[in-house]
């Protein structure tokens, strides 16, 4: 069981615990029994890997596990993560090889030698759980209102995640959420990865279907993965923000295809289409922002991995119209561009690794309706503004995001 505490000051007192609920004795039983990584690298078979050279050779310093992924692996939640949803070049790899590493003696058909047999199940089921309790108080109560607000649970989750097949695999979740009393599917991420050699240089490619637009992506400075990772349902959010961060989220389906060369460049393409919960099938007057056609997104990013120092540049957006009513008439125009970086620096000493976080994300709008406000989130490890201005039918959001963090034992 992990705790997890996030304590931004934008809402004073604001204390979010999560809870995640890893029940494998298998697991424990590994953890505790002190072996160094070559043990969890012998554990791992070479025709159930699917990683580059570099990845299999990174394993061999494994020391620390997400509980399905932590299971099915055989290593901690730290050899993946810093912190809190934060990724570490491992887990980074993991992910872009779609959840497939496994270190468990997968169900075969008797036989079956064709590419190494193409059936492979998984001996445990890949499910975990996450509560959110949370107890929100905000400098100032808000008007005809009760301060010092409690939420138990605030989000209560169950994940299905894992390898499906030695090629395939998951990220998928269930939420039930107190703000609205109701309970559906949350982030889904499937993949499909294998490698492949080009300039006699390792290409790692792979197709992505999700449902949020940037939950594909592995860095921590995109909407769906960017600080703060979690926050209070009752406190004030910012009202000024750009439509790829969350407002598309669980609305759209979005199918992709990705690549890594040569552990360096990453670049991404992935078209997205309304696909959103509830409401009438097929969408029709009482849809609300439904595209018009498709929505283009892109990504590409520079990374260098060095010993103790991990540096990545990049560039993502995309561009959509879409109708604020039904599926006819006047549609709104967005641009969404942003340029980010992440910055990673291990220490000799334990648990003092430092990783920063910059985004810079702007968004041009043609809106039917358009309004025009500011607001700044400020937390001990950076600060969030959000702006927005119009003239005419046209807006500018402007989103500002930098953030670092110090890990500490």
């Amino acid at each position: 069981m992990t705790y997890n505490c996030v304590v931004p000051q934008a809402a004073r007192w604001r204390a979010l615990v999560t809870l995640v609920l890893c029940c494998s004795p298998t697991a424990l039983r590994a953890a505790g029994t002190g072996r160094d990584g070559n043990y969890l690298v012998n554990r791992v078979g070479a025709d159930r890997v699917v990683a580059p050279a570099s990845l299999n050779a990174a394993l061999a310093a494994l020391h620390a596990r997400i509980p399905s992924f932590s299971r099915q692996t055989g290593f901690a939640c730290s050899q993946c993560h810093y912190h809190f949803l934060q990724l570490t070049p491992f887990g980074r790899q993991f992910k872009l090889n779609g959840y497939t590493l496994t270190a468990l003696q997968t169900v075969g058909q008797p036989g079956d030698t064709v590419r190494g047999g193409s059936l492979k199940l998984s001996p445990i089921p890949p499910l975990a759980a996450m509560i959110v309790v949370s107890d929100t108080r905000t400098a100032k109560p808000q008007p005809d209102a009760q301060n010092n607000t409690a939420q138990f649970p605030q989000e209560f989750s169950v994940f299905l995640a894992g390898q499906l097949t030695p090629n395939v695999g998951a990220f998928t979740q269930l939420t039930y959420a107190a703000a609205d009393a109701s309970t559906a599917i949350d982030n889904v991420d499937i993949r499909y990865a294998a490698h492949t050699t080009f300039a006699n240089r390792d290409l790692l490619f792979g197709l992505t279907l999700h449902n949020n637009p940037t939950v594909q992506d592995v860095w921590n400075t995109t909407p769906a993965w960017s600080f703060p990772f979690m926050s209070s349902e009752v406190a004030p959010s910012p009202m000024a923000s750009t439509l790829i961060d969350g407002a598309l989220a669980q609305q759209v389906v979005g199918f992709g295809a990705y690549s890594l060369f040569s552990d360096v460049l990453y670049t991404e393409f992935t078209a997205y289409r309304s696909a959103p919960q509830g409401g009438t099938a097929p969408l029709d007057s009482t849809a609300v922002n439904t595209t018009r056609s498709i929505i283009p997104y892109w990504r590409a990013a520079l990374q260098h991995v060095g010993e103790s120092t991990y540096l990545m540049v990049g560039t993502y957006g995309l561009a959509a119209r879409l109708y604020p009513a039904g599926v006819t008439g006047p549609t709104n125009r967005y641009v969404d561009v942003a340029a980010d970086a992440q910055i990673e620096r291990e220490s000799q000493h334990v648990g003092r690794d430092r990783r920063a976080h910059v985004q810079c994300l702007a968004e041009r709008s043609t809106r039917v309706a358009v309004r025009c406000l500011q607001q700044v989130q400020r937390s001990e490890h950076g600060v969030r503004r959000d702006g927005g201005s119009a003239r005419g039918g046209q807006q500018h959001v402007v989103s500002v995001h930098v953030d670092g963090f110090l890990s500490q034992s």
